[in-house]
């Protein structure tokens, strides 16, 4: 994936990385009960087989590590959203975050956190379309970076537009 890694198609090959960075995230025990990273995959119109990772995100419902440069980490937690350039502004990030959404509803979770950069404008305006709302916390580098909390328990869940991602073929994985 173009976001941060060197070009590379093979499918085996871009899961492999994803699996490199979750194994780097993990600086405390993994329980994959309460922490997925999620995928979603471009389909090739002729074969309907998955051909090309386009995004991924991560969410961490885990026991926040109390020995970690933040004295407050809100847990769940989404983090790492990335989707390649070239599929962009097509709904795929969306249908990512609601995955994670829903991930943290199976699990009798009542809400979920996100830092973003201030600079961010199209990721900020997208989560505030979905729902989430600037959250203050001790680590507050409010210059540079917010915190953002949604609700789930909010009636009225967001709307997802996935008309786009649909033209794509991605799905989440």
């Amino acid at each position: 994936m173009r976001c941060f890694y060197a070009e590379s198609q093979a499918p085996a090959k871009q899961l492999h990385r994803l699996g490199e960075i979750n194994r780097m995230q993990q600086n405390f025990p993994y329980d994959r009960e309460k922490h997925r990273m999620f995928v979603a995959a471009a389909k090739n119109d002729s074969t309907g087989r998955d051909e090309k990772i386009v995004a991924f995100c991560d969410i961490d419902a885990r026991k926040p590590n109390q020995n970690t440069m933040y004295r407050y980490n809100p847990r769940p937690y989404l983090s790492d959203l990335c989707v390649d350039p070239d599929f962009q502004r097509r709904g795929i990030a969306q249908m990512l975050v609601k995955a994670c959404e829903d991930f943290c509803r199976e699990l009798d979770l009542d809400e979920v956190f996100i830092r973003v950069e201030r600079t961010n404008k199209a990721a900020l305006a997208m989560y505030t379309k979905l729902g989430y709302k600037e959250h203050s916390h001790p680590d507050d580098d409010s210059e540079k970076v917010m915190l953002l909390r949604k609700d789930l328990l909010e009636s009225g869940e967001n709307a997802v537009d996935n008309k786009e991602a649909t033209k794509i073929n991605a799905t989440v994985i």
